[in-house]
């Protein structure tokens, strides 16, 4: 009886950490349980703190630092020792980088054991100490509560970021009286000083405000940039106040989206580089000038542009020199910023001409790309699929659904299309553009607010970095809702060039394929969850209608056409949408590849002048012919003296593409005739040749080129026929001396002769040949498909603007992400 007495008046090392953190606020935890911390995670829980027990330590660091942002409060992770503790350092890091504050909480060895190689032994206040504001290390139980408030105040205190709290596994076990643990936690409690997000180290802010209120009224080009920095600090109130009441446009980074709706009409993001490019003031708030806002220096912004820099940190200040800093929360200092402009009003009307350049600006770029999203294109390119998303999530209404967002492709379209109006929607590969953080972000969301729909939409290489974390949404029920855009790999078809496949292993997968059409959502349903497999309009919005509504976790599996990103590999596909697609950039691409294609291509190489030359492929014959259209034989004859020759005009048509190629790769008539043997343009030349064709011995054909000529010449009808020089000559009916003549032509001639139609006679099977060989390939015919839609398109529809100064999107945007962002 005084045993039981005894023990129920002692508490433990893990008991203790698990009251101190629910004393100092903290209501959820995200881990990997295991020796020496399972029993942490147990009394945690029961101290009031829910335990989110996940697969994998780094998408638990990714679940910790977005809760961080997400809440105000440091998300808290927990690992175990030595690989534990490594695994874990992907979240810290994460958070440290994108400012968001986070505690990391792991066991260690036993310190009496430590450099004598004990169980998972390792320096982890030296391996955390460079990703961590603060590293400290428990060496008694004593020191537990008083450590365990001290890193939670360092995590929120200044610019927020990552904290590291070691607790040795011989710790964890000490125990002491109940009412020592008790006085320890008060004790640690009052001794804590509240951070203040707002550091009073500057001069005077009274003074620096009013400074930039003058700076903002004497401008005549001004922009606010807002940061997810400036959503932490929850400034949306304060700079949408701004924005109503001088008329000052507002460019948002990506998770600064939502801290005024994207609806606003002052908004600047699809005039993004107008804006950037000829602002002369910049109010930056709560976002860093990295390489993300490039550095704030020319070309991008104006030489000329002076930079009011909010951010909470003085070092970030002094790395930066802007013409004028303000340390101080970014909500604090907007909010003194109003009411010094309500002292002195100031207003750009809507006919101010800087206001008018970027609203016309934004709307006439809204406007083409909603003339691309307006289209439903099946196979799914990624605009189709991100419409229909993008409508469902709107018709949620408020409380809008967090969006979660990664990927290439995926992440870098969909900051484009999809739309937040509220303000910590978005959550999104951050500063250091992390991929993996997608499900640990959906579960930190669906934790921090359980009654607000959270909506993944994942590239598939991004999605298999957590993929496993489905059974982590299953198992707690978790209001997320999954959507993998599936084109089969990291950017989808396959980008390499002709000199990188070659090797011993040239027949393997390109480095960044996957196994086509993979069945995601099949995992879902292993759980116990809901999985859909869509590949139209239709179904796709059915899924979604019914996966809303279950209210369940769900994952939806989107097939894309796996070259619908590759347009235009030297851009993005919102560049291309907001900027314009030109076919004459066709042949300077990149070359498109599919390694079952190349292979294929290769077995069916057939002999003499129909076999196709190792320079290209059967999709890279499409870009070429493209561009050979586009560029008609009327401009090539326009660069020509008069009294050229065809063949002379046909050479240099071929040197001009030669130095357009980036390879300086020979191009082939046969890459032409490949292709337009079944065009329309063809079709009529080619029945005229097959009438010329002698039907008897009587008859003999004369060609006026060489048997290496002939494809040049068929070419050459395609596009213009006066230029086909083929003849036919009738059998002779004179004379003897007539027919004698004729008797002795050449033999060299006979032989080209015999020779040239033996060659069109194998060309002839062999073209057969191939179109049912490529019948076969289902995925190329849809890819010759779309591509020949996107010139049509083109060249029907849309002129785009052409501007070459527009920087990719996925650059664009997550200039963005820095870390007050």
């Amino acid at each position: 009886m005084a045993s039981d007495s005894t023990a129920a008046a002692t508490v433990d090392g893990s008991a203790l950490a698990g009251r101190a953190l629910a004393a100092a606020g903290t209501r959820h935890m995200f881990g990997v349980s295991g020796i020496p911390v399972t029993s942490l995670a147990s009394r945690a829980a029961a101290a009031g703190v829910r335990f989110l027990a996940f697969r994998n330590e780094q998408s638990a660091g990714y679940a910790a630092a977005a809760y961080g942002f997400l809440t105000g409060s440091p998300g808290v992770l927990l690992t175990v020792s030595g690989p534990g503790c490594v695994h874990g350092l992907a979240g810290l890091s994460h958070a440290t980088a994108n400012a968001w504050p986070l505690l990391m909480v792991s066991g260690s060895c036993d310190q009496a054991d430590a450099g004598r190689g004990d169980f998972q032994e390792l320096d982890q206040i030296a391996a955390t100490k460079t990703f961590a504001k603060l590293a400290v290390k428990a060496t008694t139980i004593a020191d537990i509560p008083r450590l365990v408030f001290q890193a939670l105040a360092a995590a929120v205190s200044g610019r927020p970021g990552g904290c590291y709290l070691d607790i040795p596994s011989d710790v964890l076990h000490q125990t002491l009286a109940e009412s020592e643990a008790a006085a320890l936690i008060a004790a640690a409690a009052a001794n804590s000083v509240a951070a203040d997000p707002s550091p009073s180290k500057h001069k005077s802010l009274d003074e620096g405000v009013e400074k930039a209120a003058d700076l903002l009224r004497r401008a005549e080009r001004p922009l606010v940039v807002s940061g997810k920095g400036a959503a932490y600090a929850r400034a949306e109130e304060a700079i949408r106040k701004l924005v109503d009441t001088t008329g000052i446009p507002f460019l948002p980074t990506p998770m600064g989206k939502g801290v005024v709706p994207d609806s606003h009409p002052l908004s600047a993001t699809a005039a993004r580089s107008l804006a950037i490019g000829q602002c002369d003031v910049a109010l930056v708030v709560g976002a860093r000038l990295n390489w993300l806002l490039h550095f704030g220096e020319p070309p991008k912004w104006s030489k000329d542009v002076k930079f009011i820099l909010v951010d909470v940190s003085e070092e970030e200040i002094e790395l930066r020199k802007p013409h004028m800093g303000i340390v101080g929360d970014a909500k604090r200092v907007i909010e003194l910023i109003n009411r010094e402009i309500k002292d002195n009003p100031f207003c750009l009307a809507k006919s101010h001409p800087w206001v008018e350049a970027i609203t016309k600006k934004a709307k006439d770029n809204v406007l083409k790309m909603e003339a691309q999203l307006a289209k439903d294109v099946v196979p799914f390119n990624f605009m189709t699929p991100l419409r229909i998303i993008r409508d469902a999530i709107l018709a949620e209404g408020s409380p809008a659904p967090v969006v979660v967002s990664e990927g290439a492709n995926t992440m870098d379209v969909g900051r484009a299309v999809l739309v937040q109006n509220e303000p910590r929607t978005r959550l999104d590969a951050g500063t250091w553009g992390t991929m993996g953080v997608g499900l640990g972000y959906c579960i930190a969301a669906a934790v921090a607010e359980p009654e607000r729909l959270v909506v993944a939409v994942e590239g598939d290489s991004a999605f298999g970095f957590s993929a496993m974390e489905v059974e982590t949404l299953v198992r707690y029920q978790l209001l997320v809702v999954v959507i993998v855009f599936n084109n089969n790999g990291v950017y989808g078809g396959d980008r390499r060039s002709p000199d990188e496949i070659t090797g011993p292993y040239k027949d393997d997968p390109a480095p960044t394929s996957f196994v086509p059409a993979a069945g995601y959502h099949k995992m879902m349903e292993a759980f116990g969850g809901k999985g859909y497999l869509v590949e139209t309009p239709d179904e796709l919005k059915s899924a979604l209608s019914e996966s809303f509504r279950a209210r369940k976790p769900a994952v939806i599996n989107v097939i894309i056409d796996p070259y619908a990103a590759q347009m235009d590999l030297g851009r993005s596909l919102t560049d291309i949408i907001i900027e314009g697609f030109t076919p004459a950039t066709v042949s300077t691409n990149i070359p498109l590849r599919n390694d079952v294609q190349a292979r294929d291509e290769v077995a069916a190489a057939v002999k003499g002048i129909q076999k196709r030359s190792k320079n290209f492929t059967v999709k890279e014959d499409e870009m070429l012919v493209s561009a050979w259209l586009n560029m008609s034989l009327n401009p090539v004859e326009a660069r020509n003296q008069s009294g050229v020759s065809v063949d002379d005009k046909q050479a240099n048509a071929l040197t001009m593409h030669k130095n357009d190629d980036p390879f300086h790769r020979t191009f082939q008539y046969i890459h032409c005739w490949k292709i337009l043997k079944n065009h329309s343009k063809c079709t009529h030349r080619r029945q005229q040749i097959e009438a010329q064709k002698p039907f008897s011995k009587k008859q003999k054909t004369t060609a006026s080129s060489t048997p290496a000529t002939d494809a040049a010449e068929h070419v050459t009808g395609t596009v213009d026929d006066t230029h086909t020089t083929i003849t036919t000559v009738d059998r002779p009916t004179g004379t003897k001396k007539e027919k004698q003549k004729l008797k002795q032509r050449s033999s060299i001639e006979a032989l080209n002769y015999l020779l040239a139609k033996k060659k069109e006679v194998d060309a002839e099977k062999e073209m057969k040949k191939e179109e049912r060989e490529l019948k076969k390939h289902e995925m190329l015919q849809k890819a010759l498909a779309l591509q020949e839609e996107r010139i049509k398109l083109d060249k029907d529809k849309f002129d785009f603007e052409r501007d070459r100064e527009e920087e990719r999107i996925i650059n664009v945007d997550m200039s963005t992400m820095s870390t007050r962002q």
